[in-house]
């Protein structure tokens, strides 16, 4: 987590900078330079993992900084510096391309909030309460990780690919308790608001997996060993609806089990392939004889939303 925060971030740093060193020959040209990094700006809010630090704190730093920058660039127009070659040549390498980064972000971001043309299926929320956010979900890569699980190689675990990740946040957007807002990835998994949250069955149907039995590992340290952790999979009308990274110990329901909408499945934990505590649901149409994760994934929505990255369940 820690390495795409500092990704994001040291994107819209360069852009900025880039910004900060361009001089314009002119006015047409400080618009220019300062409408690319603004789209960069733009088109990483669209698509980032803003949790830390939350999207409203990164929009106001990075709008305070560019218009600082802007301004700067619009009253130093057609200083004799600007003319130089090397002025010129980080003009027009750097606007095509800053131009083009922000663009391809933006638009990302945009079809990956689009439902979904295709056959989905529609669950109540597995979370009660206000403040669980999808951190990642929708229908472009950018915005959904689980998406490349399909590419070729990684078929066993292609039922996953149109998942949705939960976390907690509060009204500031922090996925952390207050005495631990100033670190970005808290090892302890009770410093993250969602451990521990109860989680309940989307859909009427059957249990065809109940797993139990992971310790829950800290933060920052995934257990490779069985990717879901503890989990459960829910038969629901020819689809299995996998709830995964359990708290240990949490498991409330048993293979084979006939179990209404509602019914409490267990806790939010940090078990399995998770860097950090989340509740990750996902659904594919039915295998038989033995459920596992390879099966044909299936977009879903809640309570007829489609949540991509940033998007919240109803309170």
């Amino acid at each position: 987590m820690i390495a795409i925060f500092t990704l994001q971030l040291g994107m819209v740093a360069g852009a900025l900078l880039w910004l900060a060193l361009t001089k314009a020959p002119n006015r047409i040209w400080a618009i220019v330079i300062t409408g690319a990094c603004a789209l960069v700006c733009v088109g990483a809010a669209a698509v980032g993992i803003w949790i830390y630090p939350p999207l409203w704190l990164f929009g106001a730093l990075a709008t305070g900084v560019l218009a600082a920058i802007a301004l700067r660039a619009w009253r130093r127009a057609g200083s004799a510096h600007a003319h130089e070659p090397a002025q010129t040549l980080l003009r027009w390498l750097g606007a095509p391309v800053w131009f083009i980064v922000g663009g391809a972000l933006i638009w990302q971001g945009i079809i990956g909030r689009a439902p979904p043309s295709t056959d989905f299926v529609n669950l109540a929320p597995p979370l009660r309460g206000g403040g669980y956010c999808a951190i990642s979900g929708g229908a472009s890569p950018l915005l959904n990780f689980h998406m490349e699980t399909l590419a070729a190689g990684k078929e066993a675990y292609r039922g996953q690919s149109y998942g949705v990740d939960f976390i907690a946040v509060s009204r500031l957007g922090f996925r952390t308790h207050p005495a631990y807002m100033l670190q970005p990835a808290p090892r302890a998994v009770s410093a993250y608001r969602i451990f521990g949250a109860e989680v309940f069955s989307p859909c009427n149907g059957e249990v065809i997996v109940a797993h139990d039995g992971m310790a829950d590992q800290p933060a920052g340290e995934p257990n490779l060993s069985l990717m879901a952790g503890n989990h459960v999979v829910v038969r629901c009308d020819g689809h299995d609806v996998l709830l995964a990274h359990l708290r240990h110990g949490s498991v409330a329901v048993s293979a084979g089990q006939r179990i209404e909408m509602g019914v409490r499945l267990g806790e939010v934990g940090n078990t399995g392939a998770t860097d950090e505590p989340h509740l990750h649901v996902s659904v594919q149409r039915a295998v038989n004889p033995q459920p596992d994760f390879s099966g044909e994934p299936v977009h879903v929505m809640f309570s007829g939303r489609f949540l991509a990255r940033g998007a919240c369940l109803p309170d």
